[in-house]
């Protein structure tokens, strides 16, 4: 759907195969959408500010774990969970740009199932 010349709802496919479903404004992701990084399964279902993930919503890892939680600019930044796939909590609390907020800074937070080290997803977060 367009108006003015612009998409204000829609999807918008990549180069790279990746695509975006949902709102816009001024050509980029705004409001509600989700981005699919490899086409088919979503990276992130939620709120878009500008192009970036920005609000609630949830952000889905390589395996299928996921977090489910408040963005702020595209990194985990408030309350939110990660779960497993099969809905096991992995990791509760509250972030700071990707970083997650302990008592203890050396606390360390694992997956026991993939090994996977969810203390900070900052480096998870730079594909998009």
């Amino acid at each position: 759907i367009f108006e003015n010349d612009c998409p204000v709802s829609g999807i918008l496919t990549f180069n790279n195969g990746a695509r975006y479903d949902g709102t816009f404004n001024q050509g980029k992701p705004h409001g509600e959408g989700t981005y699919y990084a490899n086409g088919h399964d979503a990276t992130w279902d939620g709120h878009w500010e500008h192009g970036v993930m920005d609000g609630t919503g949830a952000y889905f890892f390589d395996n299928n774990d996921y977090f489910d939680g408040t963005m702020a600019q595209g990194k985990p930044h408030g309350a939110g969970i990660i779960y497993t796939k099969q809905g096991k909590v992995i990791v509760e609390g509250e972030w700071k740009e990707a970083n997650k907020l302990d008592r203890e800074p050396s606390t360390i937070i694992c997956s026991q199932e993939k090994g996977s080290l969810y203390s900070s997803m900052e480096h998870i977060l730079r594909v998009i």
